[in-house]
Protein backbone atom coordinates (compact mmCIF):
# COMPACT_ATOMS: atom_id res chain seq x y z
CA UNK A 1 0.00 0.00 0.00
CA UNK A 2 1.23 3.45 -0.94
CA UNK A 3 -0.67 6.51 0.23
CA UNK A 4 -0.24 9.66 -1.84
CA UNK A 5 -1.85 12.42 0.19
CA UNK A 6 -3.32 15.21 -1.91
CA UNK A 7 -2.91 13.28 -5.17
CA UNK A 8 -5.77 12.77 -7.60
CA UNK A 9 -6.29 9.65 -9.72
CA UNK A 10 -4.25 11.03 -12.63
CA UNK A 11 -1.32 11.87 -10.35
CA UNK A 12 -1.53 8.47 -8.64
CA UNK A 13 -1.57 6.77 -12.05
CA UNK A 14 1.52 8.68 -13.18
CA UNK A 15 3.39 7.82 -9.96
CA UNK A 16 2.39 4.16 -10.20
CA UNK A 17 3.41 3.96 -13.86
CA UNK A 18 6.80 5.47 -13.02
CA UNK A 19 7.28 2.82 -10.32
CA UNK A 20 6.13 0.03 -12.65
CA UNK A 21 8.60 1.09 -15.34
CA UNK A 22 11.44 1.38 -12.81
CA UNK A 23 10.86 -2.18 -11.63
CA UNK A 24 10.54 -3.48 -15.19
CA UNK A 25 13.84 -1.86 -16.24
CA UNK A 26 15.89 -2.63 -13.14
CA UNK A 27 18.45 -5.44 -13.67
CA UNK A 28 17.46 -7.65 -10.70
CA UNK A 29 19.84 -10.50 -9.93
CA UNK A 30 18.39 -13.72 -11.36
CA UNK A 31 15.69 -11.71 -13.12
CA UNK A 32 16.18 -13.95 -16.14
CA UNK A 33 14.60 -16.78 -14.13
CA UNK A 34 11.30 -14.86 -13.95
CA UNK A 35 8.52 -15.35 -16.51
CA UNK A 36 9.47 -13.51 -19.70
CA UNK A 37 13.00 -13.21 -18.22
CA UNK A 38 12.25 -10.12 -16.11
CA UNK A 39 10.60 -9.09 -12.88
CA UNK A 40 7.49 -6.94 -13.29
CA UNK A 41 4.68 -5.61 -11.11
CA UNK A 42 1.00 -4.86 -11.49
CA UNK A 43 -0.60 -2.01 -9.56
CA UNK A 44 -4.20 -1.23 -8.65
CA UNK A 45 -5.24 2.33 -7.81
CA UNK A 46 -8.22 3.74 -5.94
CA UNK A 47 -8.75 7.28 -4.74
CA UNK A 48 -10.55 8.94 -1.84
CA UNK A 49 -13.34 10.05 -1.97
CA UNK A 50 -14.06 9.23 -5.63
CA UNK A 51 -13.93 5.43 -5.25
CA UNK A 52 -14.59 4.98 -1.52
CA UNK A 53 -14.79 6.91 1.73
CA UNK A 54 -13.91 4.12 4.18
CA UNK A 55 -10.36 2.71 4.47
CA UNK A 56 -11.26 -0.95 3.92
CA UNK A 57 -13.53 -0.08 1.01
CA UNK A 58 -10.74 1.98 -0.56
CA UNK A 59 -8.34 -0.95 -0.17
CA UNK A 60 -10.93 -3.29 -1.68
CA UNK A 61 -11.29 -1.04 -4.74
CA UNK A 62 -7.52 -0.95 -5.22
CA UNK A 63 -7.41 -4.75 -4.87
CA UNK A 64 -10.11 -5.16 -7.54
CA UNK A 65 -8.13 -2.89 -9.88
CA UNK A 66 -4.97 -4.91 -9.17
CA UNK A 67 -6.66 -8.17 -10.14
CA UNK A 68 -7.98 -6.59 -13.33
CA UNK A 69 -4.37 -5.65 -14.15
CA UNK A 70 -3.26 -9.22 -13.53
CA UNK A 71 -6.10 -10.79 -15.53
CA UNK A 72 -5.57 -8.50 -18.51
CA UNK A 73 -1.89 -9.13 -19.10
CA UNK A 74 0.08 -8.20 -15.98
CA UNK A 75 2.86 -5.58 -15.82
CA UNK A 76 0.40 -2.69 -15.89
CA UNK A 77 -1.36 -0.08 -13.81
CA UNK A 78 -5.15 -0.09 -13.54
CA UNK A 79 -7.22 2.58 -11.81
CA UNK A 80 -10.48 1.53 -10.19
CA UNK A 81 -13.52 3.01 -11.88
CA UNK A 82 -17.06 3.05 -10.59
CA UNK A 83 -18.36 3.38 -14.16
Amino acid sequence: VVLLHGTDKKGAFLAAEKLRKAVECYPFPYGEKQPLSKLTISIGISTFPDDATEPMELLSCADKALYIAKRTGKNKVVAFSTL
